[in-house]
């Protein structure tokens, strides 16, 4: 049994009022709606947010999305690590419908990191240094090295944005929820490989080049043809290709590094690549997610169009 995507929505904005949950509430009924089925058709749930980036409301929203009853299991660390536990679960027989829903609140962060104050078990990062401090650090350091040029990393982020916003001007924090439908060889893309690399904690020889470890993900893939990455920065995203030649696209969604809303944003990319194979009904290719403040955990997850949208 393959895991495929029956169902997906999503809503991304520079800033939300009003809170996350109207929001959520609202991208799960949309992809309820999109998979032809109902809430009371889901066999297990999975949440992907970090509490870190929302406050403490994952056990409110859990239950808000639907958890209430059912299997649960929240995801704190990335959407890569929460696909690859609805995939498996389903691969493995445990449930048949699985319903994955993240979200985050990432338009504070452009003022305010919580996370400075803190010693998070998942970043393992030094006390007091910020994701935007880290970034940079890891963006000097490709440049220095000659493995990124600072005109390259601009010229990414000015097309990301277009993409995502309509105009040039970066959004890297902003906000945004979404939900997908997960079931056995469901018509929408299927799961054909999904592999993973990570370092716990930066590496102590310095080396920030987040292409060494989706090398290490990517190496015995065949050629995906399309690429949709997801990272917190230009330099992530432009230094993690240099690591799969030969793409025919990039990230015709965006990417993260102009839309990212925390752990959860992958499943953005991979709600759009969904609505995108339903169109074409041939769409393939590699979906992969940096997370991490240096990418240094990776997970990249391959598929292929198993036809038109459900009923």
């Amino acid at each position: 049994m393959r895991a495929g995507i029956s169902g997906a929505a999503y809503t991304l904005d520079r800033q939300i009022a009003g809170g996350m949950d109207a929001v959520v509430q609202d991208v799960i009924q949309r992809a309820l709606a999109d998979a032809a089925i109902q809430l009371a058709d889901v066999d297990m749930v999975i949440t992907v947010a970090s509490d870190a980036l929302d406050g403490m409301m994952v056990p409110v929203r859990s239950d808000m999305a639907g958890g209430f009853g059912k299997s649960y299991l929240n995801i704190p660390s990335s959407a890569g690590h929460a696909l690859m536990a609805a995939a498996s679960s389903i691969e493995a027989g445990d449930a048949e419908t699985v319903l994955l829903v993240g979200w985050g609140a990432a338009s504070k962060l452009a003022e305010f990191d919580s996370r400075t104050n803190q010693f998070d078990p998942f970043y393992l990062r030094p006390l007091g240094a910020s994701v935007a401090t880290l970034q940079a650090m890891q963006e000097q350091s490709l440049i220095d090295q000659g493995l990124i040029s600072r005109e390259d990393v601009g010229l990414l982020a000015s097309r990301m944005s277009e993409i995502t916003w309509g105009k040039s001007e970066p959004a890297t924090f902003c906000d945004g929820a979404a939900a997908i439908v997960l079931q056995q060889n469901a018509a929408g893309l299927i799961f054909d490989h999904i592999g993973f690399a990570s370092r716990a904690q930066i590496p102590l020889d310095g080396n920030l080049d987040p292409a060494i470890w989706v090398e290490e993900v990517t190496k015995k893939l065949e050629d995906p043809g399309f690429i949709e990455i997801c990272g917190q920065s230009p330099s992530f995203e432009l230094r993690a290709l240099a690591a799969i030649p030969g793409a025919k696209r990039t990230n015709a969604h965006g990417g993260s590094s102009q839309g990212w809303f925390g752990p959860a944003s992958p499943l953005r990319n991979l709600a759009a690549l969904h609505a995108a194979a339903g169109e074409s009904g041939r769409q393939s290719g590699l979906l992969i997610d940096l997370a991490g403040p240096l990418g240094q955990h990776v997970t990249a997850i391959q598929f292929r169009a198993g036809g038109s949208h459900a009923a």
